[in-house]
């Protein structure tokens, strides 16, 4: 008998975009699904679709919350299924078969948690790129800030049980907080094809809100480096670190702050130098010439590349970071 699979959809003014996600799950071909819809007070219309389609929704929770932490917490809570996991709102799953392949696929292995690989799609649906996974652990969701899969996941109930729930503290990177503790308490595996479909839209909460989740994401990684840095060699304490600089300097720059950005690339250079061979340093570090009010004008055209398919295309590269290995 296949095990129940319990989605948790989180929600607050995604009427736009809630009716795709949410026909992306009545549309698996997976026969014993549980859909959670937690809504945190909608305003937009979100809540008269979601009451409109109620005999479609197995549980709905609308009720104020303090975010998508507390939000996902509710629907895991609630939840009956063996295997559980969160699709976003304004996010969808990539094909009919996305949930029956990641349940067999983890169900064929002693792993607590399996992901796939996302394409990316933009406001009208469209494709502007895919992104590739590689292997999940501590050392790559430390320095590679393109290793969080999210939508096209499962993961078993005894493995939440271990982890613990999303922290409630964190508005913005309770996905990578999440994700190093599962990868410290449990085996993970990647199904290499394509499950779930990321939506990268302005009104997204970390693209409207890049200095607060940037520096919530530095916070954290410092905060598991502090409990957990005997699972590294000195060498590579020495990359994270010298990433966390490089983080803040992107930060930095699409904050529009000049000053800070160039202070913090001397620090990279000086934590690490094979950051001079690398050329995003040194287009932010030529961006931050300019100063503060042409900085952030650059950076916003910068983020409005995000949603293209050349970025993506640029962006699986090494070109612009650096090869590790």
């Amino acid at each position: 008998m296949l095990p129940k699979v319990s989605i948790i959809v989180p929600t607050l003014d995604q009427r736009t975009f809630i009716e795709e996600a949410l026909e992306s799950v009545w549309s698996q071909n997976y026969s014993d699904i549980e859909l959670i819809v937690v809504d945190g007070g909608s305003t937009d219309g979100t809540g008269a679709f979601l009451e409109a389609n109620r005999s479609r929704i197995d549980m709905y929770i609308c009720e104020p919350d303090s975010g998508t932490s507390e939000a996902i917490n509710k629907g895991f809570k609630t939840s009956s299924g063996e295997l559980l996991w969160v699709l976003n709102s304004d996010d969808r799953f990539a094909s009919s078969n996305s949930i029956s392949n990641l349940v067999n696929y983890l169900q064929d292995s002693d792993a607590g948690f399996v992901y796939g690989d996302l394409r990316i799609i933009d406001t009208n649906g469209n494709t502007i790129g895919v992104r590739r996974f590689g292997r999940l652990d501590p050392f790559n969701l430390l320095t590679d800030r393109r290793q969080l899969p999210w939508t096209g996941c499962l993961l078993r109930r005894q493995t939440l049980s271990r982890v613990g729930y999303f922290d409630e503290e964190l508005k913005f990177s309770n996905d990578l907080d999440f994700f190093l503790r599962l990868a410290c308490q449990t085996t993970i595996i990647h199904l290499q094809s394509i499950t779930g479909e990321l939506r990268i839209h302005k009104q997204s909460s970390t693209l409207s809100n890049i200095h607060a989740s940037a520096y919530e994401s530095i916070k954290v990684s410092k905060k598991f480096l502090d409990m957990q840095s005997n699972l590294f060699s000195r060498e590579q304490l020495n990359e994270i670190n010298a990433i966390i600089i490089y983080f803040q300097v992107s930060t930095q720059f699409h904050t529009g702050d000049a000053i800070g950005a160039r202070n913090s690339i001397k620090c990279l250079m000086q934590a690490d130098q094979k950051y001079y061979g690398v050329p995003k340093v040194w287009i932010y570090y030529l961006c931050s010439l300019f100063g503060n009010r042409i900085l952030f004008i650059l950076a916003s055209t910068f983020r409005k590349l995000i949603r293209t398919r050349l970025f993506y295309l640029v962006n699986n590269s090494n070109f612009f970071m650096f090869t590790r290995r």
